[in-house]
């Protein structure tokens, strides 16, 4: 189970398609707000394939089995659980890939609850699938050669957990929409989301 963290009054999560943009905003607010540790769901993952780990030959399995690159639920929870018994307490934590299932919405609740979080902010940062396929095209990541499956994936399992996590009831929620067709255009969108987060003092930011 994930351990308990600083009691805050929000999470914020940024969620959306692979290539979309959200590591570009990402950034943008961690130069406005000091003191974040960084936990991308998606390193984490990255690092227990490098390593051989025993979470991620179980896990692959799963996803053999399953015909998918998404790790199931149950082993993306220990994976956190152990990156968080490494770091840093004092800052705050920006999780990276969160929710990207229905069953995961569970697990993103459950986490703000422990996190002493009054609510969840969703970012969603979106765009048109071809755009998302022009920017892996010109990216040398190991996972943009799997684009396509990457956009169905979103598609068949992000979306629906987007709107699971709306309709939820277990915390609030408050959902805010990014384009970033242009990326020099997401200037006020980047304004948007610190603003948004300016006075609600965050310790938890999540992104997908």
């Amino acid at each position: 189970m994930l351990r308990k963290g600083h009691p805050t009054r929000w999470m914020a999560t940024i969620i959306g398609k692979p290539n979309a943009g959200k590591g570009t905003l990402f950034n943008e607010l961690k130069k406005r707000f000091n003191g974040f540790i960084e936990v991308s769901l998606g390193d984490i993952c990255r690092w227990h394939k490098t390593q051989n780990t025993e979470l991620w030959k179980e896990s692959e399995k799963y996803m053999r089995v399953n015909e998918t690159s998404l790790w199931p639920s149950e082993a993306l929870c220990s994976a956190v659980d152990h990156h968080l018994e490494v770091c840093d307490e004092g800052g705050v934590l920006i999780f990276d890939g969160l929710p990207r299932r229905t069953d995961q919405v569970e697990l993103a609740c459950e986490l703000a609850h422990r996190f002493g979080c009054d609510g969840i902010r969703v970012f969603h940062v979106e765009t048109a699938d071809s755009v998302c396929e022009e920017r892996a095209a010109t990216r040398q990541r190991p996972d943009d050669a799997e684009i396509a499956r990457r956009l169905y994936e979103y598609h068949e399992y992000t979306l629906p957990a987007i709107s699971a996590l709306l309709n939820c009831g277990a915390i609030h929620v408050n959902f805010v929409t990014l384009d970033s067709t242009e990326m020099k255009a997401m200037a006020p969108g980047y304004a948007q989301a610190i603003a948004t987060l300016q006075g609600l003092q965050p310790r938890v930011l999540v992104s997908t």
